[in-house]
């Protein structure tokens, strides 16, 4: 704190005690500009897929953990394609190290069930209503192109079905296969969502092989 004397007035004030004066004079300054570094540090998104995914982590990791996760989650929306979908590999990979590979797949398989929404489910269980039979169904959903076209009855129990491109917006655009199969446990939770919906019974779905592990296809069987 400044000593102030008769002579002792902005005016005259050296530069070096300016500081001192300021905060002396307007001492919620101090505590503003802590609010200010807090606002400055940037908030986990919380829309969208990437909002989706952010706050399914956070919710089994905690905050702290997730933001070690999702380094670089500030700039995900300005990437090229091509680097969204490394981002995604290298997230995967922080994650199965940071919270081990059965939380991670949680993780990916929330979002997947959340993706297969209220309105999709209910388009699949009408379609399949108005089938006369598994088989029927199918023909229909593989000419909307659902499960690449091809779904098949293999026996009475067992869908079978592949892509032979990556639908996922968000990593077709990879150029190098990723480093686990942690990203597509979100496709297979979203195909259990769907197909047990539309069947009305609780299928599991397993994911044979998968484009960004470097197939040349997708492959999956669904088994009631």
């Amino acid at each position: 704190m400044i000593k102030r004397t008769a002579s002792c007035t902005p005016t005259n004030l050296v530069a070096s005690s300016l500081p001192h004066v300021y905060l002396s004079i307007n001492p919620s300054r101090a505590a503003e500009g802590e609010i200010l570094k807090k606002k400055a540090k940037a908030a986990l998104p919380t829309s969208g897929r990437i909002g989706r995914f952010a706050q399914f982590l956070v919710a089994l990791a905690g905050e702290s953990t997730a933001r070690k996760i999702t380094t670089g989650i500030d700039k995900y929306e300005r990437l090229k394609p091509s680097a969204k979908a490394q981002w995604w590999d290298d997230t995967m990979t922080r994650m199965e190290k940071q919270i081990g590979r059965d939380k991670a797949i949680e993780v990916m398989q929330s979002c997947g069930r959340k993706c297969c929404g209220a309105q999709g489910r209910a388009k699949a269980r009408a379609l399949y209503e108005k089938s006369s039979s598994v088989a029927g169904f199918l023909e229909r959903l593989n000419k909307t192109g659902m499960g690449g076209g091809r779904l098949r009855l293999i026996d009475s129990t067992t869908i079978v079905g592949g892509y032979d491109k990556c639908y996922c917006g968000q990593v077709a655009s990879a150029t190098k296969p990723f480093a686990s199969d942690i990203y597509c446990q979100c496709s297979q939770a979203w195909l259990e969502q769907y197909f047990s919906a539309a069947l009305g019974c609780a299928v599991t779905v397993i994911m044979e092989k998968t484009i960004r592990e470097g197939a040349k296809s997708c492959e999956f069987f669904v088994t009631r």
